[in-house]
């Protein structure tokens, strides 16, 4: 049987799975391989590897990484950073309460010294997509300012070009308006 039927449908197999097949099925259709990359959001080695690697190798690859005891508490972790409680201290003390039975020393609960710089931008990354994703555009300002002492050169530049025009992309990330549809017509 193969290892695809064998596992059960968890995230990390649903996830690789669908990269799996749009990165294939983009290059089935003629994009090359760094467009492939671009617009997955992948790095183009990543790219590569999904084009070369067979599924079933490949999620046996991802599942070998095994699954972190502290994942299931990350919604629960983003909702309480969102707001504002950002003591790793205080964080793991509640998730403990839950039942969480990993250490201290996992990584999302390190302090941000102690994070290699590819676990730093992740949790920029998870914090920047919350800010997008519910709207909290009253914590903007502190993103932009942390983004700006960041040693990671990609987020820095991020932080400089959104306080450019910071009362747009506040006001992006706090009203329910879109001028999506508008977006690329021009009046003539």
């Amino acid at each position: 049987m193969p290892l695809l039927e064998a596992l059960p449908p968890t995230l990390i197999v649903h996830r690789v799975q669908q990269r799996h097949e749009l990165i294939n099925r983009m290059l089935d259709n003629g994009y090359p391989l760094s467009e492939v990359a671009r617009r997955v959001g992948l790095d183009r080695k990543t790219a590569r590897r999904y084009r070369d690697t067979e599924l079933d190798v490949l999620i046996a690859s991802a599942r070998d990484r095994g699954n972190v005891p502290l994942d299931r508490y990350k919604p629960f972790l983003q909702a309480q950073f969102a707001p504002g409680t950002t003591s790793a201290k205080e964080l793991y003390d509640q998730i403990h309460a839950q039942g969480f039975q990993g250490g201290y020393s996992t990584w999302i609960m390190r302090p941000r010294g102690n994070l290699s710089a590819s676990e730093a931008a992740r949790l920029d990354k998870v914090r920047f997509a919350d800010l997008v994703r519910h709207r909290r555009g009253a914590l903007l300002g502190r993103w932009i300012r942390e983004a700006e002492r960041s040693t990671i050169g990609p987020l820095r530049a991020l932080g400089s070009f959104l306080r450019q025009d910071i009362d747009a992309v506040t006001a992006g990330l706090t009203l329910p308006y879109s001028s999506g549809v508008v977006e690329g017509h021009s009046a003539e």
